[in-house]
């Protein structure tokens, strides 16, 4: 049955090694331009966002696509810096709890996971314990040689990389194994058999295929969960979805299974509120205003919230007069409306001590300049 699985106790590192820190910033870049600038798949994921979240406003919506792409350039930056990263450190990046005692239970295992987080590292972590023992069914790509670069990756550490299409050919292989690896969470476009349920306000169909292989292999279904803690850094936990020995009717498995999904969605997006509660400090009964928009307009709207707020809280006094210097105030800034610069206040600010020898005399039409003070 080979080795059990061990749960990772090494220490998370604080600190990120060049390659990956390059990594991050050439992965940023790339998904900046196709994102930003060449809108690639931003209709597809807007509509998305609304069907999937209709409560939300649309600054939370984008907000979530902003982090969603942020995330993507993560992923892809850390799924190549795999090629290089060794079993240690991955075990310190990536800790794996087993609280149901999984990995002591001398059955096979169909080990379900979702396309959340980074799931590449999922089954790198997974494999780093179960070595050749786990078969990881996975969808062959298009281009020949993509698909050779990430199953050199996937395979790392001993799994072996079964092509969907080659199940029926492999059932003897898939019989010998310690695990069953499937990442599940994509449209059934072609097979016959589905399970329909409603997953984050639609009617969405799942594969019932490892429910399928369950009964086959007589095997308990594992929810592989998968939650980030910081940049490169992620915790897995095995959650049994079938007890050992269960038989449950068809599709329960999968209608399980589809809930603990939508539940880790949901909680990924709780998690977001959770950090912006703990930046501000913000306590039960407490009032939080975000504005999320330009720099310009969220100062300007910021600004206009605290004067109303301070009307109506009585903070402000009609009859006191509290005079302030401001320092470093802008002299010019951009109008995209007239696709020029424009003073930001009036013509008469003065500048900076350190930029006077850059202004051009030539176009202030005086000989020397004179300081307004």
């Amino acid at each position: 049955m080979g080795e059990p699985m061990a749960s990772a106790t090494a220490s998370i590192p604080a600190r990120e090694s060049c390659g990956l820190r390059l990594r991050y910033a050439c992965a940023w870049l790339l998904f900046f331009l196709a994102y930003r600038l060449f809108g690639l798949r931003r209709g597809t994921i807007r509509q998305n966002l609304r069907r999937s979240f209709p409560d939300t406003s649309d600054a939370g919506r984008e907000r979530i696509r902003n982090d969603f792409v942020t995330r993507q350039a993560e992923i892809m930056a850390e799924f190549d810096y795999a090629r290089v990263m060794g079993a240690e450190k991955l075990r310190g990046r990536v800790q794996l709890l087993d609280p149901a005692g999984l990995r002591a239970a001398p059955v096979k295992l169909v080990l379900l996971g979702g396309h959340q987080c980074n799931f590449e590292w999922m089954l790198l972590r997974i494999s780093l314990e179960l070595g050749s023992g786990l078969i990881a069914i996975y969808k062959p790509m298009g281009n020949a040689r993509v698909e050779r670069y990430f199953l050199s990756i996937r395979s790392k550490f001993g799994a072996r990389m079964l092509s969907s299409k080659a199940i029926r050919q492999e059932i003897g292989a898939i019989r010998d194994a310690r695990a069953l690896g499937l990442v599940a969470d994509q449209v059934p476009r072609t097979s016959p058999e589905r399970h329909w349920t409603t997953f984050l306000h639609q009617d969405t169909a799942f594969f019932k295929g490892p429910e399928r292989m369950a009964r086959l292999l007589r095997a308990p279904i594992v929810y592989v969960s998968m939650r980030r803690c910081g940049r490169g850094r992620y915790v897995i936990e095995l959650e049994p979805l079938t007890a050992i020995g269960e038989k449950p009717a068809a599709g329960v498995p999968t209608e399980r299974y589809a809930r603990v999904l939508e539940r880790d969605v949901d909680n990924v997006i709780e998690a977001e509120f959770d950090g912006l509660l703990q930046q501000t400090g913000a306590r039960p009964g407490d009032l939080v205003l975000v504005v999320a928009a330009a720099p310009a307009v969220v100062a300007q709207a910021l600004s206009n919230l605290r004067l109303e707020m301070g009307r109506r809280l009585g903070l402000l006094a009609d009859n006191v007069f509290a005079f302030c210097w401001v320092t470093d105030f802008p002299l010019l800034e951009f109008s995209a409306e007239e696709a020029r610069w424009t003073a930001v206040h009036h013509p008469f600010t003065a500048a900076l001590d350190e930029d006077w020898p850059r202004l051009e005399l030539s176009l202030l039409h005086i000989s020397e300049p004179t300081r307004p003070y």
